[in-house]
């Protein structure tokens, strides 16, 4: 039996994402940014809380449904991943999604600046980000947001747009924003100063919520962020006018690193 909660917007819940989101209506989110546990990849409790893979796909299934329900016909849902050998439950996930019926439109792997392990082997640089539609031909794409800030080729020091390989005139002289994303850095800041033992070991840059929320949603919409980990999902959100509901099972993130993000942002 479900908990009742009278939902509110712009409120982050200290609660288990699937019990909260089973009081959420049908239909009632725009987008959905997850960045779940990727499961054994560092060694915090939170990341290895199922013994084996099939029981955190399982618990993956659960939430995904759960997703798909509360999820607008012209919504869309990203989920984060990870691919190597030390997990490759993203490929899982995506077989998952697949089955449950939401509409596959992309994989988006970010580039990051820095590599990670010292093991015999390609070092780690990337993650993954699964990105998937409600109603295929419903979902909210802002065509103007697809751009980055790099700008095409100059001809004799004139901006020109000419056509592509297609033989069709550029819409704009920025280059489009591809499904490999390597102008994003990693989070430098220190996201708890005040007690290191509530830092947040995987916390996301800004921009790449900054990024799906301004393409795939209006002013005024509403994001779901079931994992909102340190926040950063959320001042994304504030920072573009996006309503936002959020889920952290951990209260000390609330407390100790999110709260006070939020409060610097608006002031």
């Amino acid at each position: 039996m479900g908990v009742d909660i009278l939902l509110e917007i712009n409120k982050i819940y200290n609660m288990d994402c699937l019990e909260f989101m089973r009081e959420i209506p049908d239909e009632y989110v725009d987008l959905i940014i997850a960045d779940p546990p990727y499961f054994g990849i560092v060694k915090e409790n939170w990341d290895n809380q199922w013994k084996t893979k099939d029981e955190y796909l399982s618990w993956c299934e659960k939430w995904i449904i759960e997703c798909k329900r509360i999820l607008k016909e012209t919504g869309s849902i990203y989920i984060w991943g990870t691919i190597g050998e030390k997990s490759d439950t993203i490929i899982h996930i995506k077989l998952l999604t697949d089955k449950i019926g939401l509409y596959f439109k992309d994989w988006i792997t970010w580039k990051k600046q820095r590599g990670m392990g010292n093991r015999k082997g390609w070092l780690y640089t990337r993650e993954e980000l699964l990105w998937y539609v409600k109603n295929n031909k419903k979902f909210t794409w802002n065509e103007k947001n697809q751009y980055s800030t790099e700008r095409r080729k100059r001809d004799g020091g004139k901006d020109i747009i000419k056509p592509s390989q297609t033989g069709y005139l550029a819409k704009s002289l920025f280059k489009r924003i591809t499904n490999v994303w390597i102008d994003i850095s990693e989070c430098t800041f220190d996201v708890s100063k005040q007690n290191l033992s509530n830092k947040h070991l995987t916390p996301k840059p800004v921009e790449l919520s900054e990024r799906i929320i301004k393409v795939n949603t209006n002013e005024g919409n509403i994001v779901y962020i079931p994992f909102a980990g340190s926040g950063s999902e959320i001042i994304a959100c504030i920072k573009n006018k996006r309503n936002y509901i959020a889920t952290e099972i951990n209260n000390e993130y609330i407390t100790n690193i999110i709260m006070p993000r939020i409060q610097k942002e608006c002031m």
